[in-house]
């Protein structure tokens, strides 16, 4: 993809990583913050959280299918964004790049308080001090920005580091851990609200879909990718299905080597699991791989935050800025941003958990839940979009018989269902929490286009190519 620099200037982003990489990035940004902090997040709803974690994998590998089947039509930069700008034009393309990056940077705060909470492993404050859990969340945000600006080959090359390192405790806890589980330990009473099996699973399954959140994100930074609608279709179906099973049976074996009302209290819930079967050592190398799963999702995610603008600013739909690149290649500016917000929205969260709960434990997991819940939202829009764009493509390619299009509307159409109940699961106070950020971007879009008009650069709608996907 060619963006601008200079005034004159185009520079061609050149193909860096492959199958490997991708992978590693897909896998990598799905085991981050989401696994090691799911197990205390839905303890109390005992096997209905477990039902709940399989209902999710179904709907994410559906999704996964979806996101495969667009990268092979529409290799571009931006993923989602680049997919709902094809099928739907430039205002939904940019609403959707505004939403999905809310999701990116608003995700980002639950990825750090887990760091941070893990680090208090071995350094007992970082986790018994609200004020320093804050203080480490903030700077190790501000550390993976200095290294995302390094460019995108690097990011990949932490994502195979840290996703090798993070995967092997788990395998660990999926096969030894069954020799400590025990069926007992889960929660027989569902919490207060959820008295149907509709309700538990979509409350559970919410929170379960944070943990493959990242899902899609070999198909952003696919300017970079060499054979893309190969390489990215490819990496995205080993990736959610090696993650699935890794995290259906780790969490399950948590659930059952601890106590329900002692796993929900937990911050550190995979540690302390890891305690009960292994000791002191088993607590402390559990928690080393919590600490660097983390910062290879944090990384992950700052990638993200780059390269979701940047495609949008190519196209004139985010301001001009988001599209420069550093000497590294790297969108330093939409990269720096983005953790400026990610910060503005920690101290927030932070200042509002010391008044409401009492203990840095209760307070830290609050501040993650509300993070989760947030970007599960904003980030299911537009996977909901995306499905319909595929809908969309089939529908507007001339070649396809009547059998052939039946069948190939199936995985879209369950996929849009499953986002549909998946922003419904989110509750009604998320759904007003994201709709107003979501709005909030009206007015900028509105001020991007006169300002675009002034230069005679309105971009022009771009529409699907037709073909068979």
């Amino acid at each position: 993809m060619a963006t601008s620099g200079k005034a004159g200037e185009v520079k061609k982003r050149v193909a860096t990583i492959g199958v490997v990489a991708v992978t590693a990035i897909i896998m990598g940004n799905m085991i981050g913050a989401g696994i090691f902090t799911i197990p205390q997040q839905i303890a109390a709803y005992g096997w209905w959280g477990i039902v709940a974690f399989v209902f999710t994998a179904i709907g994410a590998l559906l999704l996964g299918l979806v996101f495969a089947s667009l990268a092979r039509r529409i290799p571009k930069t931006g993923g989602p964004y680049a997919y709902t700008r094809a099928a739907f034009g430039d205002f939904a393309g940019y609403w959707i790049a505004w939403g999905y990056w809310i999701g990116l940077w608003t995700g980002q705060v639950a990825i750090a308080v887990t760091f941070a909470n893990y680090v208090g492993v071995f350094i007992t404050p970082f986790a018994s001090s609200l004020f320093w859990n804050g203080a480490l969340a903030i700077g190790i945000v501000w550390v993976v920005t200095a290294l995302n600006l390094r460019g995108v080959k690097t990011a990949g090359s932490v994502a195979i580091v840290t996703t090798v390192i993070r995967v092997l405790p788990l395998l660990a806890i999926a096969t030894v851990g069954w020799l400590y589980f025990h069926p007992g330990n889960f929660a027989t009473t569902l919490p207060a609200g959820n008295s149907t099996v509709l309700g538990p699973i979509g409350a559970a399954a919410v929170i379960t879909l944070f943990s493959f959140l990242g899902l899609e994100s070999g198909t952003v930074p696919a300017g970079n990718v060499r054979d893309p609608g190969k390489t990215i279709p490819r990496a995205t179906v080993i990736g959610i299905l090696a993650v699935a099973v890794l995290y259906i049976v780790s969490t399950t074996v948590v659930m059952g080597v601890m106590p329900a009302a002692t796993l929900t209290s937990s911050t550190a819930s995979f540690a302390d699991a890891g305690r009960v079967m292994w000791g002191d050592a088993g607590y402390y190398a559990v928690a080393f791989a919590g600490v660097v799963s983390t910062l290879g999702a944090l990384s992950g995610f700052t990638l993200l935050n780059g390269q979701v603008p940047f495609a949008a600013a190519a196209d004139r739909l985010f301001p001009s800025a988001f599209a420069r690149e550093n000497r590294f290649g790297a969108p330093g500016f939409g990269i720096v941003a983005s953790s400026v917000l990610v910060t503005a929205m920690m101290l927030i969260l932070y200042a509002y958990a010391s008044g409401k709960w009492q203990g840095a434990g209760a307070q830290t997991k609050g501040i993650a839940n509300v993070s989760i819940l947030l970007a599960t939202l904003t980030t299911v829009l537009p996977y909901a979009f995306c499905s319909v764009a595929e809908l969309i493509l089939i529908f507007t390619n001339r070649d396809f018989t009547g059998k052939r299009v039946a069948r190939l509307l199936i995985i879209p159409t369950l996929a849009f269902l499953y986002s549909l109940y998946m922003m419904y699961g989110s509750g009604p106070s998320t759904i007003t929490a994201g709709f107003f950020l979501m709005l909030i971007g009206l007015p900028v879009y509105a001020l991007l286009r006169r300002s675009n008009m002034k230069r005679g650069q309105d971009p022009d709608p771009k529409h699907f190519q037709e073909g068979s996907p």
